[in-house]
Formats: C-alpha cells, sequence, structure tokens
C-alpha cells in the first residue's frame, strides 16, 4: 500500500501522538510554546512572524500523470515523484512524535463537507484559525457527535517546518484528487 493510500485511509495514517480537536485556548498555549515567532500583541492578540504567508499557486501541485497538465490550472506532478514528497513528510512527522487533529465541516446542511486537518506542532497557530473558520462536529452532528465515527471527505496535512531543497521555494502543496 502506498503512503498516499495509508493516509486517505487510515483515520490516524502517522506513527504519533494525536492531539484531537483542542480547544482554543490550548491551540493559544501550543502556539506560544512551539512557535518562538509567535508574539502577544498589546491586546493579548497572537501575532506570528512568518516567511510564508499563505498557500501559492506557484506551488502548488495536483498529483496526476504528466499527460493530464492541461486538465488543471495548477501544475502536475507524477504519482511517482510525489510519494517521495509524501514520504519525507511522514519521516518528518513522525520524527516530532505528535499531530494536532482538527476535525470540522465546511459548510452546513445537506452540502456540509467533513475534514480533518492535521498540523504538526509549529502551525499550531494555523490549527487555531482553521478550527475557528470550520463548523464544528458538534454544530452538524448534534450533541452526540463524539459517539459517532468522524469519516472525512478530505484530508489536510500542514507541515510548514519541513523543507523540501530540491523545490521552488523548498515548499509544495500537494494535492491528491484521488
Amino acid at each position: 500500500m502506498s503512503i498516499r493510500e495509508i493516509i486517505a485511509q487510515k483515520d490516524k495514517p502517522f506513527n504519533v501522538k494525536y492531539r484531537v480537536n483542542p480547544t482554543q485556548k490550548e491551540l493559544r498555549e501550543l502556539a506560544l510554546k512551539y512557535i518562538p515567532t509567535c508574539l502577544v500583541s498589546a491586546y493579548g492578540n497572537i501575532n506570528r512572524i512568518t516567511l510564508r504567508k499563505a498557500r501559492m499557486e506557484k506551488f502548488t501541485y495536483i498529483i496526476a500523470d504528466e499527460s493530464r497538465a492541461s486538465e488543471f490550472s495548477s501544475a502536475v506532478m507524477s504519482p511517482e515523484r510525489a510519494e517521495k514528497y509524501i514520504n519525507l513528510q511522514r519521516e518528518f512527522i513522525e520524527s516530532k512524535g505528535e499531530l494536532i487533529e482538527i476535525q470540522g465541516y465546511y459548510g452546513i446542511g445537506e452540502t456540509a463537507v467533513p475534514i480533518q486537518a492535521f498540523y504538526t506542532m509549529e502551525a499550531a497557530n494555523v490549527a487555531g484559525m482553521q478550527q475557528v473558520m470550520m463548523f464544528s462536529r458538534e454544530e452538524i452532528e448534534g450533541p452526540d457527535w463524539v459517539e459517532k465515527e468522524f469519516k472525512p471527505v478530505f484530508k489536510v496535512v500542514y507541515t510548514p517546518g519541513l523543507e523540501l531543497n530540491d523545490l521552488p521555494g523548498k515548499m509544495a502543496i500537494l494535492v491528491d484528487l484521488d
């Protein structure tokens, strides 16, 4: 089984400790503990100084056969090449030993899309921001959500501390449509 298949099929695809759906207070504490460039403003807000401010199209790759490049607005990366970077990411994550997992939904009602997002500790501030932007499981599934199995449609794995020296910008956003 390829690493892409493992991530897609397993609930907890990495051999690490998971902090599942921490509170905003806990995420704030994690950000201040693990991110040396996080500062507290005079108003008590967290301000993070960062090299990467947002996802950039020029570093985004769709995992697909190169012959399908004309089908996408972003660059494509072959599945074989992507597997190399996904394995590097897995090794990076497992060397850290811990992940933040946020389970939530984009949208409400029948169109709500379940999302499972994983963040390394140096992205605790991003996890906090994304958690606020998602609808919680309780809001979508109701008060007995903790008893239900979570079945995400999309998984996001965010590792801003991982540098890929042989790629432009030393980073990649890999989009696996399978």
